[in-house]
């Protein structure tokens, strides 16, 4: 099976801070972040993100394969830190 990819922040990316947003969107993408405001203003949100394999963001937290087995369209899942539980929500 060929390997899913997800956008993800640059804090995700350098393993700064944890997973705490994952957003899965009608087209199929997969946004996966810190859940932090500070990604800067809508030029330098897109340039904060890039695109990785699911696969080497899911083994960092063993909290996120439950996150993609409820993955549906348009919903949304954030929890405030690392050991929070996930709250899922629609978007």
């Amino acid at each position: 099976m060929a390997e899913r990819r997800c956008f993800v922040c640059n804090h995700i990316f350098e393993n700064t801070r944890p997973v705490c947003h994952v957003v899965f969107f009608d087209d199929g993408e997969i946004q996966v972040d810190c859940g932090q405001d500070d990604h800067g203003d809508a030029d330098e949100f897109s340039r904060s993100f890039c695109l990785v394999g699911l696969n080497h963001i899911v083994v960092r937290d063993e909290s996120l394969p439950e996150i993609f087995r409820r993955e549906k369209p348009n919903t949304s899942f954030g929890r405030n830190d690392a050991q929070s539980p996930w709250i899922s929500y629609v978007l």
